[in-house]
């Protein structure tokens, strides 16, 4: 009959060959787990192969072709890298290529969802497209659902009056100017606006309100105001 002893001497090979299987699914998992976390969120260990340094590189020196090539490697390697794809959208829209802009601000959004600045340059790439009433409803959400986010209540004018909606683009942009009263791109806008709806008299006074705001010799300016991007900017 056979002994405790030989019974242990017998199986210990296999609890050995269990144990070690157990260590090397461990160990593999754990590796996995790295190499996933390096997908979403890591960058090469040299930036001589990091594609987004490179593209910057491209970027910089005036070759916008290399930067998207580097990009597009970028945003396959790290497919959570909002950076690369915001990177890549202002590539193409250098180059004129609209409607790629717009894709590439779509695929921001969808990686960033509860994130508003995405959803504002995606707004403001489906104007520059032609894509009016769609930037505008993208627009539309934001302030309604972020008020107060710099420079919306410009670009949403902005749409508005390219849809010939001037009623509405005069509400927000005095929307607009309750939260910035100094902002001279406002009241330049608002002018503009004001201009088209044949009150040149409150035009006029909107054009020097943003003339003493630009330039505090030209009049009194009760508070230094706040950095405002200027409307040119939303242009399509």
């Amino acid at each position: 009959m056979a002994s405790i002893a030989d019974w242990r001497s017998e199986t210990r090979p296999l609890y050995r060959a269990l144990f070690g299987l157990a260590l090397l699914v461990f160990g593999g998992s754990l590796l996995l787990g790295f190499w996933a976390s390096f997908r979403v969120w890591g960058t090469p260990p040299s930036p001589i192969f990091d594609p987004i340094a490179l593209a910057k590189k491209y970027f910089l020196a005036g070759d916008l072709e290399g930067a998207a090539r580097e990009l597009r490697t970028a945003s396959l390697v790290y497919y959570l890298a909002v950076d690369a794809t915001a990177e890549l959208a202002e590539v193409y829209r250098r180059t004129g290529d609209r409607d790629a802009t717009v894709r590439l601000h779509e695929a921001r959004v969808a990686m960033r969802p509860f994130e508003v600045e995405p959803r504002f340059s995606l707004g403001l790439a489906q104007l520059s497209a032609g894509r009016t009433a769609e930037g505008t409803a993208t627009l539309e959400m934001i302030l309604w659902s972020v008020p107060g986010y710099p420079r919306i209540h410009e670009a949403l004018a902005h749409a508005y009056l390219g849809a010939d909606r001037l009623a509405e683009a005069e509400a927000v942009l005095r929307e607009g100017l309750k939260t910035d009263p100094f902002s001279a791109s406002l009241h330049e806008q608002l002018a503009a606006t004001l201009t088209r709806l044949g009150n040149a008299e409150d035009a006029e006074r909107e054009l020097a309100r943003a003339a003493r705001l630009r330039d505090p010799s030209q009049g009194p300016v009760h508070e230094v105001p706040r950095d405002a991007s200027d409307v040119r900017n939303f242009a399509p």
